[in-house]
């Protein structure tokens, strides 16, 4: 097991994404092939929202970026989301994995709706990866750490050692 001070490697982590329907029961899950995360940042305490920078700053949003693959998956949701009628929602979880491909961290995103989703240019000068972004605004997040994953809950709570 990991020593506590042993930093987790940002580079293994897998996404799930549950469609959740009109009353509450999750339709389908599936894993998402995804090469990036970029996690929200949590605010602390405070009497109002941060206001949005117009520039489209997503640092309240969880957004997902992977390199397209030919699947409509993204683009789907996002057809969902315009349509006045629809009133399901989306759980995200994101697991952080040790280097043991262990869970480290998990975050569940709850009452997930996608704020926006986009392609990276079309260049013919570039030799890329077509990549899409998905900006993803949830309604509440959790954190959780496993204790299979030898690591504190919080701060504080002494680890058992083996004897």
């Amino acid at each position: 097991m990991a020593d506590d001070a042993t930093p987790v490697g940002a580079f293994h982590f897998q996404v799930h994404i549950a469609e959740i329907g009109p009353r509450g029961g999750a339709r389908r899950t599936i894993e998402l092939d995804v090469q990036q995360v970029v996690l929200p940042t949590f605010v602390g305490r405070t009497t109002e929202r941060p206001t949005r920078d117009p520039a489209g700053d997503d640092a309240d949003r969880l957004v997902l970026r992977r390199g397209h693959t030919g699947s409509s998956y993204f683009y789907d949701w996002w057809e969902q989301e315009r349509n006045p009628k629809y009133k399901g929602s989306r759980a995200v979880g994101v697991t952080l994995l040790d280097r043991d491909l262990r869970p480290a961290t998990i975050w569940r995103f709850t009452g997930c709706r996608l704020a926006s989703f986009a392609y990276s240019p079309l260049d013919a000068l570039e030799s890329a990866v077509l990549m899409e972004t998905a900006a993803i605004e949830f309604e509440s997040v959790a954190q959780a750490t496993p204790r299979a994953s030898g690591r504190r809950d919080r701060p504080g709570t002494p680890r058992r050692s083996a004897r």
